[in-house]
């Protein structure tokens, strides 16, 4: 846009070379422009898909021998981990490949009647 604008001040109000100055400001303008928005864009997380998923917590809903799936903000996903996690277990999402995500155990339910501070920390 600051291209077409420059072009249209340049021709119909100057003449000789600073109609050409014009029109090279309004394109190193729009350059700069591009070039700001691509960075901006890049920097920022995506909202949907599986790697918007990355550092949020889930809840396991069935066994993970490594593969079994996760309850994460209301949906189902399929996932794996490196350690063996039970069904209540509270995971962190730290990958994403595909449809599938990569958890790590944060936290195991406690028994109500084995006592406790409410969490236990995942077994080493």
């Amino acid at each position: 846009m600051g291209v077409l604008v420059a072009a249209v001040v340049a021709f119909v109000f100057l003449d000789g070379w600073l109609r050409w100055i014009v029109i090279a400001l309004g394109v190193v303008y729009e350059l700069v422009e591009t070039a700001a928005f691509v960075r901006w864009s890049r920097g920022r997380r995506p909202h949907h898909g599986p790697e918007s998923l990355l550092g949020t917590r889930g809840r396991v809903v069935t066994r993970m021998t490594p593969h079994g799936q996760v309850m994460v903000d209301g949906e189902r996903w399929r996932a794996t981990s490196d350690m063996p996690c039970a069904v209540g277990d509270v995971v962190e999402i730290v990958g994403a490949e595909g449809l599938e995500l990569t958890v790590r155990p944060v936290s195991r339910p406690v028994d109500a009647t084995a006592g406790g501070d409410g969490e236990r920390s995942p077994d080493p």
